[in-house]
């Protein structure tokens, strides 16, 4: 009941091309929604919408916001992507980015973060539409990953999303909503990959436990595929298979199955050698 009292609106937020009625400030693009939801909820609306919760690099533009959510809506508190999986780890921006600013009240410092206004009323910046969507760069020879956060594994580059969205959601993000390129849910050749993968699961999602999607699924008794489209060679199932949807384990690497309601973590993979989206 709290998080929904304090969720008083929503903001979204995207690299690069604005829509008409966004804002953009700094380097990111704003709408205001009136709506009000849990995070949960709120960071849902977003992903359905190609977006993420609000996402702040600088005091410049968590004053704009402020101003922009006071003058739209009348609340002083709203909603942004930032948020932990533990009161021991460390916060993360739902689209990946790292944190390199922030604002606590050291007094209130929970799982989710909301922002309060503290600023003064300032001037709203037009909205500007840029032409082109700014570009993370790369060495083409060196096949290096678009974006520095993502991991490369045997010459395909891994992203880990500390979302938890059903596999198909996670399809989706993977496929329309990785901000460096087209990408697919994680693809698992070998056991090297495999391995790997569940321990950069144990660091990069903060837990020793639990499960994410791997872009192994099938429809009602088919043939298990890949969502790349690779065909099926290594697999390393656990006990559970009696679902379509596979999910890796963070503790043993080992693949059991769930139904499409389950919803867990999540790794995307690409190729850094193709053209960049």
């Amino acid at each position: 009941m709290l998080r929904f009292i304090l969720a008083l609106s929503l903001i979204h937020s995207v690299i690069g091309q604005c829509n008409q009625n966004d804002r953009l400030i700094g380097d990111l693009c704003y709408t205001v929604s009136t709506s009000k939801q849990t995070p949960e909820e709120s960071e849902g609306i977003c992903l359905v919408s190609g977006r993420y919760l609000a996402v702040i690099h600088t005091s410049i533009q968590a004053n704009f916001l402020a101003t922009l959510v006071k003058s739209q809506t009348g609340a002083d508190k709203f909603w942004i992507g930032l948020h932990r999986v533990s009161g021991t780890s460390n916060f993360r921006w739902t689209d990946g980015t790292p944190m390199t600013w922030s604002n606590f009240d050291s007094s209130r410092v929970f799982q989710r973060a909301f922002y309060k206004s503290t600023a003064r009323p300032t001037t709203v910046p037009p909205t500007t539409v840029p032409t082109t969507r700014p570009q993370v760069t790369r060495s083409p020879t060196t096949g290096k990953c678009f974006d520095n956060q993502d991991i490369e594994i045997q010459g395909e580059c891994y992203k880990f999303v500390p979302l938890k969205l059903t596999f198909e959601d996670a399809r989706k993000w993977c496929h329309y909503q990785n901000p460096v390129t087209a990408s697919y849910l994680a693809y698992v050749p070998n056991q090297t990959v495999d391995k790997s993968l569940a321990a950069y699961a144990r660091s990069e999602f903060e837990t020793d436990d639990g499960n994410f999607w791997i872009g192994l699924s099938r429809s009602s008794g088919s043939s298990w595929k890949w969502d790349n489209g690779f065909p099926v060679g290594f697999t390393n199932f656990g006990t559970r298979t009696g679902q379509n949807y596979a999910a890796e384990s963070i503790v043993n690497g080992k693949w059991d199955t769930f139904n499409d309601e389950e919803k867990n973590f999540f790794v995307c993979s690409y190729n850094p050698v193709s053209p960049q989206t």
